[in-house]
């Protein structure tokens, strides 16, 4: 059961920063910064990331009983996200490349 949502750039510093918040419609509250740091071997993410699933804690408790935990699909789709960005694709249901992902609209 994938779980998807609309949300804000809160704050956003070419190379250094990108904030984001979900948008009041959204079944699940969600909320993360990304630092991007340079470093010798390349760079280096910190993400904090939060979000809150309907019925808080239960719901989270009988989302993982039905194989839809959001921490587990949040943390699966880092991974794609590092593979897109280490190795120009990511894989999951679908192959995507680093071309097909173009922002819709500037974010500055």
């Amino acid at each position: 059961m994938p779980f998807t949502w609309d949300a804000e750039v809160t704050r956003f510093v070419p190379n250094k920063v990108l904030a984001w918040k979900s948008l009041g419609n959204a079944s699940v509250k969600s909320a993360g910064i990304i630092h991007f740091d340079k470093t010798d071997e390349g760079t280096r993410l910190h993400i904090r990331m939060g979000y809150n699933p309907p019925a808080g804690a239960l719901g989270h408790a009988f989302l993982k009983v039905f194989r839809a935990d959001p921490r587990k699909q949040m943390h699966d789709d880092l991974l794609r996200f590092k593979s897109l960005l280490e190795k120009g694709k990511a894989t999951g249901r679908q192959t995507v490349t680093r071309e097909e992902v173009q922002p819709q609209r500037p974010l500055h």
